[in-house]
Parts: C-alpha cells; sequence; structure tokens
C-alpha cells in the first residue's frame, strides 16, 4: 500500500495530497477490501481573504459491510500560486453496518480528556460486545494517523479479528 508516513508533517501540494490519497483507496479496491469509495476533497475558497479549506469526508464501504468514515481537516498554506496542505483535525470512523452501531475503533479529535495534552486519541471497542472499553488512548499530533494508515489498520483489523465474527 502507498503511504506518506514519512511526510506526516510536511507540507504536500494539494494536487499531490489528493493523488496520494486516491492511490490509497485504488490499492485498497484493487485488493478486493474496498468495495465503495464515496469519499471526496471538500475545497472552499474564500477569495476576498485569499484563503481556502479542504476537507476529506465521506466513506469507504469495504467488504462485509465493514466502513471507514472520514471527516479530516487539512491544514492550508497558500506558496506560490498553489495551495499547499498537510494534515489537520478531524476522525476516522472504522465500523460494522448494520441496525445496532458496533465500532471497530475511532480517532477523533473532537474533545479534550484532562489526562491528554492534546485531543488527538483513539476509542477502543470490544468485539464481543461492541462497548467502548476504558478511557481513549491519547495518540497526540506527531503521531495522528493518515488515511493510509487508518485503512491499512482496518484491513488488518479484518484479517485477524473480522473476518472470524462473520461465520
Amino acid at each position: 500500500m502507498v503511504t506518506c508516513r514519512d511526510s506526516r508533517f510536511h507540507w504536500n501540494e494539494l494536487s499531490n495530497y489528493l493523488l496520494i490519497h486516491e492511490r490509497q483507496v485504488q490499492a485498497c479496491v484493487d485488493e478486493g477490501f474496498v468495495v465503495s469509495d464515496e469519499l471526496h476533497a471538500v475545497i472552499t475558497r474564500d477569495r476576498q481573504k485569499r484563503s481556502a479549506t479542504v476537507a476529506l469526508k465521506g466513506r469507504l464501504t469495504c467488504v462485509h459491510d465493514v466502513f471507514l468514515d472520514t471527516e479530516v481537516r487539512l491544514e492550508v498554506m497558500e506558496r506560490g500560486g498553489s495551495t499547499w496542505v498537510r494534515l489537520g483535525d478531524g476522525k476516522y470512523h472504522a465500523g460494522i453496518a448494520g441496525d445496532a452501531p458496533r465500532t471497530i475503533f475511532r480517532y477523533d479529535t473532537a474533545h479534550p480528556y484532562p489526562e491528554h495534552e492534546e485531543n488527538y486519541h483513539k476509542h477502543h471497542f470490544n468485539h464481543a460486545t461492541w462497548e467502548e472499553v476504558g478511557t481513549p488512548e491519547w495518540i497526540g499530533r506527531k503521531h495522528r494517523p493518515h488515511l493510509g494508515e487508518v485503512l491499512e489498520e482496518l484491513q488488518v483489523w479484518w484479517r485477524n479479528t473480522g473476518q472470524l465474527l462473520i461465520r
């Protein structure tokens, strides 16, 4: 799988960032893990302020109704007439679609925890009861995952745990 782990904190030209994203998802489609890609980039430009906002939003539907919902805001910088981005705040919610909520794991920055330096954390779930386990794990800004890393984690979960639950 194509990853951008080495460039986690570096600015990347927007079209290149989106190309990396597209290749990561396409690799999962080619492997047969992702069956539907409804993720899209939302780019809003404020011409008066000469600024932009960029977000990745939507759902990847995977085998056996496994899904990954993504809502990530990218930090934006204009340089040399081009838009440059890097990973910002947001959330990744992995689960299994159905009548009852079945969350596999969730990364988010929505709320602080007193014992965490920053809002970047991961929620863990018991896959026998589908209930959240303990206090969220602090991840920190320096270790927040990119989409490709979260997709890879979800694939590993599917191979090691998920497909055994479906039997």
